[in-house]
């Protein structure tokens, strides 16, 4: 099974990753987001979209969605990809690393937000366009799985109802060629980093302040299906898309990633450890760095970003897990077998790979190819 995933594009840049997305013969492609910035507003194809603000209407939002989509990349990539899937990331919902506070959506782009009340509208209107979206372009399964349900992020305003904040994570199962099938080989899950989490600690000197206990990326309950589902799961690969990066990059970078909510990072990898959960690998992006993340006991790979210009500022340093790193626009890619899963990251308009390595179902760490050295 073939399986690509990018995330980063704005209105105004061209996704030339579709065409080598189709032509490496890609059965799932899987958007994480920011796809586009509806905090900025910009002109394509003759038309115009204003940036998402406080008056915006569920219309003004997807009008962002559509345009992204006339994009000859994305036709060429939805005419000849099978499925396609799209879980949005904080720029779907406006201002920058949007964690449901009136700082996160006035960051950068303002949406005008004054009070959480206009915080949570605001990201309702952002919701309902990007599962319209999702519905109209996408092949996102719907999640039937027991027990999941709509919860509110820990500081929504008490008058806000559960169901402004609706179950968009999802998983599926699916045989080596491909195909949608209970009995296969790969197990995809697929997270909302966005809806259900809480505020991120403050940066103070450039690290993340204080401790996380109770902050949270994925919210109680899909936690707790995320973790029973990994856990029950018999396929030989479970391949986790999360929007956010597991560690912390390098400097240059910002609050957004698990490396700011690590007690629950934490306890999902000692899942995985306790429960001898093997042939899992994190598949990542919003960093606008290509970056690859290992420790001895799981690797994330980031691929990103796929056309926006990349954050120059994030310069590698001694940083616990990072092992590669680059300046590029990009695409992840998995070719997954029986007995081996190959992952690279590949340039955005060439296909090229930068970084390539492999997964073997007894481990979740890569290995790397010996490459002979001439005498």
């Amino acid at each position: 099974m073939k399986i690509a995933f990018y995330s980063c594009e704005q209105i105004g840049r061209q996704f030339m990753a579709g065409y080598q997305i189709a032509r490496l013969g890609a059965h799932l492609a899987v958007s994480q987001g920011d796809t586009p910035y509806v905090n900025k507003s910009g002109t394509w194809y003759g038309q115009t979209v204003a940036a998402h603000v406080v008056a915006s209407s569920v219309a003004d939002v997807f009008a962002h969605h559509e345009l992204t989509q006339l994009t000859p990349g994305h036709r060429h990539l939805h005419a000849n990809v099978a499925r396609n899937w799209y879980m949005l990331d904080d720029h779907e919902a406006g201002g920058n690393n949007w964690a449901h506070t009136v700082a996160t959506a006035n960051d950068q782009t303002p949406v005008g937000v004054s009070d959480q009340a206009e915080v949570d509208a605001a990201f309702w209107v952002a919701v309902q366009a990007y599962r319209q979206q999702a519905a109209a372009y996408f092949d996102n399964p719907d999640n039937t799985d027991p027990g999941v349900e709509a919860e509110k992020p820990s500081n929504a305003a008490a008058g806000t109802p559960a169901s402004q904040y609706p179950v968009n994570y999802f998983r599926q199962r699916f045989n080596l060629n491909g195909e949608p099938d209970a009995a296969g080989a790969v197990e995809c899950f697929v997270l909302d980093c966005i809806t259900h989490r809480s505020p991120f600690r403050a940066l103070v000197g450039g690290e993340p302040d204080g401790e996380d206990d109770g902050l949270t990326l994925l919210g109680s309950i899909q936690l707790a299906w995320f973790k029973a589902r990994l856990a029950a799961s018999t396929a030989t690969w479970k391949i986790i898309f999360s929007t956010k990066a597991t560690h912390w990059p390098g400097t240059g970078g910002n609050a957004d990633s698990w490396a700011f909510y690590t007690a629950e990072r934490d306890e999902i990898l000692a899942h995985i450890a306790a429960n001898s959960i093997t042939g899992v690998l994190w598949c990542a992006g919003d960093k606008h760095y290509p970056h690859v993340l290992e420790t001895e006991t799981h690797a994330c790979v980031v691929a990103c970003p796929v056309s926006v210009d990349t954050n120059t500022a994030l310069v590698p340093g001694n940083v616990e897990a990072l092992t590669w790193a680059a300046d590029d626009q990009v695409f992840g890619w998995l070719d997954i077998g029986a007995e081996r899963l190959d992952v690279s990251i590949r340039q955005a308009i060439t296909g090229a790979p930068r970084f390539s390595a492999y997964m073997t179902p007894d481990a979740n760490t890569l290995k790397y190819e010996r490459v002979a050295v001439a005498a």
